[in-house]
């Protein structure tokens, strides 16, 4: 490291955020540890984000703010955040999710201390947003501890450890590195308009920097808070979305993926394929059993065509534990759908018992300089 108290960037990509972006600044003005620069970079948006952040610089000289002229998608607009951040670490946050007090400190201490660990990942607690009332969503916690790379590899597709897999805390110069990756993915001749919105490319940032690095660590002292609300990006992503179905969407998903598991991750490969078409072919049926989909739509759906592209680099073993896994998945989902109601209905009558600095201390705060 440069020194004992290194900086750390964290950066807030934003579009249209005047009405949340408050909860992300005071969050990270109120860090316990104080040697961070807060990077705000606004895609071109058309509400008033840029006075609320100003009248946090007034108060706070971390906070740098700077605004594209276009919109230039959601993905370049994150990689222009890592190319002005001067870090010695680096912190992704969305507008409208906040961190607890401790979570930079917590991060640094261990990267700074555990030259082979490549990412440090914190407990997620979602909340569900509806008027500023909060109801907890859901929450990842893995069991605090170092993990071996090869465990990410094996998961990051197909767990909540991956959904939320650019949460992570990472080294910038790791992150950097990356940026090259992630253009050449953007310039995909069928996908790469798709891939501007988020979808998936974000995901192959914690791979590509762990490939570098023997170990990670998880640790529950500290976490991300996320809002779910109508607004969120990823809600976007529903059947019908850019004009394709949801088989479609996953060969995008799909393509992707294989750009780094095919090259650098062989070895996994068969398990992605696998797991990857039981996910994809059991979301599609069980969307048309909760009546997301029509008949019409599923046969729309199962055309010859898009089955014939989604499994076209699968061998003959590959497809046929697809269709083996298929029903054990089914069997294993309705399980977790009835045990999910039955934590999510327990966890909303103990919400008071989140750690006070994530959620309940900071509340006349974190409306302070409310749009």
């Amino acid at each position: 490291m440069k020194s004992l108290n290194p900086l750390v960037s964290i950066c807030i990509p934003v579009y249209n955020g005047a009405s949340m972006i408050h909860r992300a600044l005071e969050s990270c003005v109120n860090q316990t540890y104080r040697n961070i620069e807060i990077i705000v970079v606004d895609n071109a948006s058309a509400d008033n984000t840029k006075e609320v952040v100003s009248r946090y610089i007034k108060a706070d000289k971390r906070i740098k703010y700077f605004r594209n002229n276009t919109n230039i998608g959601l993905i370049r607009n994150f990689l222009r955040c890592l190319e002005l951040a001067k870090g010695d670490f680096s912190q992704f946050l969305c507008h409208d999710d906040w961190l607890s007090r401790n979570y930079i400190e917590e991060g640094t201490k261990i990267l700074s201390f555990n030259p082979d660990v490549g990412s440090v990942f914190s407990k997620v607690v979602s909340l569900t947003e509806d008027n500023e009332h909060f109801s907890l969503n859901f929450e990842i916690i893995l069991q605090p501890k170092v993990y071996s790379s090869s465990y990410f590899f094996r998961n990051t597709y197909k767990s909540q450890l991956g959904a939320n897999d650019i949460l992570g805390f990472f080294r910038i110069k790791d992150l950097k590195e990356t940026i090259s990756f992630i253009l050449e993915l953007l310039k995909h001749p069928k996908y790469g308009k798709l891939y501007e919105t988020s979808f998936p490319v974000d995901r192959m940032i914690a791979p590509k920097i762990l490939l570098k690095y023997p170990l990670f660590i998880y640790t529950d002292k500290s976490a991300y808070i996320k809002t779910e609300h109508p607004q969120n990006t990823g809600k976007q992503f529903k059947y019908g979305f850019m004009g394709m179905t949801m088989i479609e969407l996953c060969i995008a998903f799909q393509t992707c993926f294989e750009q780094l598991y095919k090259k650098e991750l062989k070895k996994y490969l068969l398990g992605f394929r696998v797991s990857f078409g039981i996910n994809s072919i059991s979301e599609v049926i069980v969307n048309f059993i909760k009546g997301n989909l029509s008949k019409d739509d599923l046969i729309k759906e199962f055309n010859k065509k898009d089955l014939k592209l989604f499994f076209e680099n699968y061998s003959i073993l590959e497809k046929t534990l697809v269709f083996i896994g298929i029903i054990p998945k089914f069997i294993l989902r309705g399980f977790g759908f009835i045990l999910r109601r039955f934590i999510k209905k327990f966890r909303k009558k103990t919400l008071s018992c989140l750690p006070q600095d994530i959620f309940l201390e900071k509340k006349e705060s974190l409306l302070r300089f409310k749009n």
